[in-house]
């Protein structure tokens, strides 16, 4: 039973499952194939099926009252609280398997250490974002067997979602619009918006203008972002009233990423997780510049400590209130910047939390 602490407007959270197959290298043509929610709209290029199904729930024992957090994270704010001796209801996971993603339309997480007896292995959850989304959507996509073309999806939001495709996970901002490619080389092409891509552990900030790549070599995939060129849009065959960015210059995207509130960190050097303090010793510089925004639609708790430990809330932070990063710290499964805020306030939030000012 869970019992409510704090209220959160939902964000709408996705999942889509593609089958490569092998075809030619002209892309298909937008059909009447949609799928609709109400933050997004997938449509298919090329002929196939195209369906929306839930998840697996996942059940698990609580021997002890659990926070569940907004964000996996113990900087995350208590949004509710998992009673003793209740069954867990769990649909995901983090990146470090770590915390749990609760069935729970608050869109909380739990310490997975603090939930045992799973009735299936936590490897095998799907990896979900760092936000507090309601339930994930399976958009299943089977293409058909036999195409003349390269079938695409094309995906529109009106407001941030998630995505699961595949082993990848897709956190879209506000307004976007990508082309996710049923392709062995070309991931998704940006057209409108930014994204971040979760592949493993590594994690890809990708604006419009790009596309992310991917090439096997000794059974490796290694990614990359890079500019699209201009007659790929075009080959595409996407209808005039779809907006698409020009591309970006490799500079530019260079420089976006480096600047991101959310860029691509190595895992930490050592990771202690004994009684459910997960440390890292791993410290990185902040990335330039170190002026950053608070972008997430509530306010956040600032902590005593960098995620690890038992932090204390210190304070909180509305959304918009700029400061200074001071240190930036890898802890557990995330990146967490040190901010002296403009508004007099100095302690530790994760870096999911900012943009660049």
């Amino acid at each position: 039973m869970l019992k409510k602490i704090w209220l959160f407007i939902i964000i709408l959270s996705f999942s889509i499952s593609l089958v490569a197959q092998e075809t030619s290298e002209e892309y298909c043509t937008l059909s009447d194939v949609t799928v609709e929610q109400d933050t997004l709209i997938a449509t298919l290029a090329g002929d196939g099926e195209l369906t929306s199904t839930p998840l697996e729930i996942v059940t698990g024992d609580v021997a002890q009252n659990v926070n569940v957090r907004s964000l996996p994270s113990r900087s995350g704010l208590v949004v509710a609280v998992i009673e003793s001796g209740s069954t867990a209801e769990i649909v995901g996971r983090d990146q470090s398997s770590e915390w749990l993603r609760v069935n729970d339309e608050d869109g909380g997480w739990v310490f997975a250490d603090l939930v045992s007896n799973l009735s299936a292995e936590i490897a095998d959850l799907p990896v979900i974002g760092n936000s507090n989304a309601v339930i994930p959507t399976l958009l299943e996509y089977t293409p058909a067997e036999e195409s003349d073309c390269i079938p695409y999806i094309h995906l529109e939001t009106t407001e941030p979602s998630q995505l699961i495709i595949g082993d990848k996970t897709y956190v879209l901002s506000e307004n976007t619009s990508l082309v996710v490619v049923n392709s062995d080389v070309v991931v998704a092409h940006i057209l409108a918006g930014d994204i971040k891509v979760l592949v493993g552990n590594e994690i890809f900030y990708i604006p419009a203008g790009a596309k992310l790549t991917q090439e096997t070599v000794d059974d490796v995939v290694a990614y990359e972002a890079v500019p699209y060129e201009t007659d790929e849009i075009v080959a595409l065959g996407l209808p005039e009233t779809i907006a698409i960015a020009e591309p970006i210059a490799q500079t530019d995207l260079d420089a976006f990423i480096a600047e991101a509130s959310f860029v691509p960190t190595p895992a930490p050097v050592t990771t202690n997780n004994n009684g459910n303090n997960a440390e890292s010793t791993e410290t990185a510089a902040p990335s330039s510049p170190n002026r950053v925004v608070v972008s997430f639609a509530y306010s956040i708790g600032i902590t005593s400590v960098p995620g690890g430990g038992q932090p204390t809330v210190i304070g909180e932070v509305q959304p918009g209130t700029a400061g200074t990063i001071l240190e930036s710290q890898f802890v557990g499964c995330c990146t967490f910047y040190y901010v002296q805020f403009d508004n007099g306030q100095l302690g530790w939030a994760e870096a999911s939390f900012f943009r660049p000012e």
